[in-house]
């Protein structure tokens, strides 16, 4: 179970990074609370935009993810216009379900953006070496390519179904770096924090 002091130092963290990045930070990062998830029940509908992705059932997965695993809101105004969840494991943050309110325009094109630099910051804050997108809906993988960068191992399905995207938290924030002027700064804001090698923080 991740602590929820370190919860907090990572949303910290990715609000920096976030800012430095020029992304939005006018967010709270947090915990998903139960209200959160039966709050995407009144979600639009997004089978057909996306390939069948989303639509779950995020109340039954706050279930499964919130005590021993990972489930985070993003909010706007006080309303949660995304939910993500996932798991560490062994040296990984792995990302297992990512969902937008498809009216949450706010957030329109920034939730995997967002989603990424969580993840890393989480990975600083634990001491974890990687990242990774499990099932990316088939349309966005490229998206998530172009946003981790070129240093990703890809597996596929004898489909061609994309089974995962896995990078170095270190790789996609230098990738990330090289698209801004002061990359040094983002460097630094990352850098500096000391991370935890907490052997509980596997789950």
């Amino acid at each position: 179970m991740i602590p929820n002091k370190d919860l907090t130092k990572t949303s910290e963290l990715t609000i920096r990074l976030l800012g430095v990045l020029g992304y939005q930070t006018n967010l709270l990062i947090a915990k998903a609370s139960l209200e959160d998830a039966v709050s995407a029940k009144h979600w639009p509908k997004t089978h057909d935009k996306k390939d069948g992705y989303g639509g779950w059932d995020w109340q039954d997965l706050w279930s499964q993810y919130r005590l021993n695993k990972l489930c985070i809101s993003i909010k706007i105004s006080g309303k949660a216009g995304a939910l993500f969840c996932g798991r560490v494991k062994g040296d990984c943050v792995n990302i297992e379900y990512i969902q937008r309110n498809y009216a949450c325009e706010e957030l329109r094109g920034n939730t995997a953006k967002i989603v990424v630099v969580y993840s890393i910051s989480l990975a600083k804050i634990l001491g974890k070496e990687f990242i990774r997108i499990s099932n990316p809906a088939p349309k966005i993988v490229s998206y998530y390519i172009d946003i981790l960068g070129q240093s990703i191992r890809t597996e596929y399905d004898i489909s061609g179904q994309c089974l995962l995207i896995e990078c170095s938290a270190k790789d996609v924030l230098t990738h990330l770096s090289q698209s801004i002027i002061n990359h040094q700064e983002l460097l630094g804001s990352f850098s500096e924090l000391p991370e935890i090698t907490n052997g509980s923080s596997s789950m």
